[in-house]
């Protein structure tokens, strides 16, 4: 099994213009790198887990929207993980408030999403702290289990180090 970041999309308007996507995608490289080596050797072997990651202005939690089906046909599984990004108003690195576009949630799409909340006072910048939201959605997805191909995926902490 093959792990892997495709696609970008931000709800915050001229996010791109502040944050460099490439740095974050290579940041998680190393991670995504142990995660398939930890399950090499499976019956999974041809699938890939395409993480894509949404940046979210209207979130404080990251999410990770881990039900979505697999397409047995293109052997992937997709799993979009929401960085949540903060405004000038949370914090001096934020992005402009009047940038964020606010989705509505529909009432019972909990059930669709993991979270866990993003700790603003860990980052120093916007770049880093989407890197590190993006890596702890990853990490949420991976050890606390995916359904791939109709098999359970589920890598142990430690492997992930």
């Amino acid at each position: 099994m093959q792990f892997s970041i495709k696609g970008h999309t931000s709800l915050v308007l001229g996010l791109f213009d502040l944050i460099e996507t490439e740095g974050i995608d290579a940041s998680l490289a190393s991670l995504l790198q142990r995660a398939t080596h930890a399950t090499l050797h499976s019956k999974l072997d041809e699938w890939e887990v395409v993480f894509k990651l949404i940046f979210n202005g209207g979130i404080s939690d990251i999410r990770v929207y881990h039900r979505y089906s697999s397409d047995p046909r293109r052997r992937e599984k997709w799993v979009m993980v929401h960085v949540p990004i903060p405004t000038t108003v949370q914090v001096k690195w934020g992005a402009p408030p009047q940038a964020v576009i606010t989705l509505q949630a529909e009432v019972g799409d909990e059930k669709w999403f993991r979270t866990v909340p993003g700790d603003l006072s860990i980052a120093s910048t916007l770049q880093e702290h989407c890197c590190i939201a993006a890596r702890v959605g990853i990490l949420l997805a991976l050890t606390t289990g995916l359904t791939v191909g109709g098999q359970r995926v589920q890598v142990e902490p430690g492997l992930l180090q």
